[in-house]
């Protein structure tokens, strides 16, 4: 019997066919199909999401990455677009709050926010990731750093159109919104479309480890005014705040991620001023959660746009669980229980 190749051709997918004598073999740009004895087998290309680690298409590697700053006062919640974000830090800020950086690539949200102002520190981590940050406005520092700097910032001051004023919001500081869509689109625009600089290791039966110790449930006191608990639930670590759960504003949908990440530094206040400042540069303790179980770790970042590293007490790199990370940098003063 005869063999038919057929070879896919570039953005036209032309095919070109081959006559041999035992099998069919049909290879477009992304599969490779072998037909033998009456049966079919696949070969496919497989892609992942950068940032998660999940099997997905083509297109979703392809689409762009950026982070969003967003506001976690209590005026503030319930936020919009968690759900949606690949991973989010959670950082301190000036007057006993935490403010977030979402970092969205895999998923898109059709409401992001509310969208607050930049602190150096936070364009740091914009520096880790090579993307753009959407923000409005900075502390004057921050400010500085971009004017001088020209990091990737997507500052709603200079491109309102992107953005949008939730109106059923009276207090204006807590209204700024902005969808996946329109933050792309800025982000197309300004050609802020880049290679990532962080290469995430991810391995899910590494977190089926029985040896592992348990990790339940997880509650940060930030300070007298704000804490943050997660309680592991069918392979997930759902997130509430001052003992709220914490939802997504558009559809009530729970916040609940594969990975916690606590990365322990120093936060540093300023004489005469309420801007704090973090070392993220350097090296620390650190524990990650993932799986019910958790992992003792020390944290490194050589310079300013090299990946934070985790590694476990004999040296070897922790890799993430696949799915979605929150990520908490805390402060000296932050108390962590584990049960």
């Amino acid at each position: 019997m005869g063999i038919l190749v057929l070879v896919g051709c570039s953005a036209k997918n032309q095919e070109k066919t081959v006559e041999t004598s035992d099998s069919t073999i049909t290879t477009t740009s992304n599969s490779i199909e072998v037909e033998k004895d009456n049966s079919i087998e696949t070969t496919s290309t497989k892609y992942y999401a950068l940032y998660t680690g999940e099997e997905v298409s083509k297109e979703i590697t392809e689409k762009p990455a950026y982070m969003v700053s967003i506001e976690n006062s209590s005026a503030a919640r319930p936020q919009a677009g968690f759900t949606s974000a690949d991973i989010v830090y959670e950082l301190m800020a000036e007057g006993g709050v935490t403010r977030c950086v979402a970092l969205f690539q895999s998923e898109s949200a059709d409401k992001i926010g509310p969208i607050r102002s930049m602190r150096t520190y936070f364009i740091d981590l914009a520096y880790e990731y090579n993307v753009p940050f959407a923000h409005c406005g900075g502390s004057h520092d921050a400010l500085d750093r971009i004017k001088n700097e020209k990091p990737m910032s997507l500052n709603e001051m200079y491109n309102s159109s992107y953005f949008f004023r939730d109106t059923s919001i009276k207090v204006q500081e807590h209204s700024l919104f902005a969808t996946s869509e329109k933050l792309v689109a800025l982000t197309e625009s300004k050609n802020y479309i880049k290679p990532s600089n962080v290469k995430i290791e991810f391995d899910k039966l590494f977190w089926d480890n029985s040896i592992f110790e348990n990790a339940n449930s997880v509650s940060i006191l930030f300070n007298k005014y704000y804490n943050t608990n997660y309680t592991y639930k069918d392979g997930l670590y759902y997130k509430s705040m001052n003992n709220e759960p914490c939802l997504n504003r558009t559809d009530n949908v729970p916040v609940a991620v594969n990975n916690l990440v606590i990365q322990n530094v120093t936060y540093r206040s300023r004489t005469g001023e309420l801007y704090l400042d973090a070392d993220l540069v350097g090296q620390g303790d650190g524990i990650i959660f993932s799986n019910g179980k958790k992992i003792n770790v020390k944290w490194s970042k050589a310079d300013l746009n090299s990946q934070t590293i985790f590694k476990d007490e004999d040296g070897n790199v922790v890799p993430l669980n696949i799915g979605k990370t929150w990520w908490h940098i805390l402060d000296q003063n932050a108390k962590l229980t584990v049960n």
